[in-house]
């Protein structure tokens, strides 16, 4: 189980380091976009919409490894109050209704991504296809979810 659940790390470490490359990719957008709008009177033709789509981008990837190090809202502290049983069974129920409530997302978002294909839906100005981007949103909804079965997985094989 730890071999996997490293393997995962990794993977979501990398996931991570794309998003943080695409957010410096986004600042260097901004700011050409800012210079060659003063200087040049010449913007980058669709500046917005990259922006906006490279965003979700970094959003999607940056989410598993963001639950990973516990960088979201985590709270404790009544939980803490509880026997260690109690607590391990109050994890269980709660990561397994998030990990529900992942799946349902994804399948969700992976219906409308094939509605996207299907129906040729492209962004105004730069004509990208939709369902691209929705794709990427289900990659990393799908490693979020993977991080609540591994949880529910580990505090189920967890000592007493």
């Amino acid at each position: 189980m730890d071999k996997i659940i490293r393997s995962y790390e990794k993977v979501c470490q990398k996931f991570d380091l794309i998003g943080a490359i695409i957010l410096l990719v986004i600042c260097l957008i901004v700011v050409l976009n800012i210079i060659l709008r003063a200087v040049f009177n010449n913007p980058i033709y669709g500046a917005y919409e990259y922006v906006c789509y490279l965003s979700v981008v970094v959003i999607s990837f940056a989410l598993a490894n963001c639950a990973i190090q516990g960088g979201h809202t985590n709270v404790t502290f009544l939980l803490e109050k509880f026997s260690l049983k109690t607590q391990r069974i109050i994890t269980i129920i709660t990561e397994t209704v998030i990990f529900v409530n992942f799946l349902l997302i994804m399948w969700k978002l992976a219906e409308y991504a094939q509605k996207t294909y299907l129906a040729g839906d492209v962004s105004s100005n730069l004509r990208i296809p939709l369902h691209y981007v929705v794709v990427v949103i289900v990659a990393g909804i799908f490693l979020l979810a993977l991080f609540s079965l591994l949880k529910i997985i580990e505090t189920i094989k967890k000592p007493s």
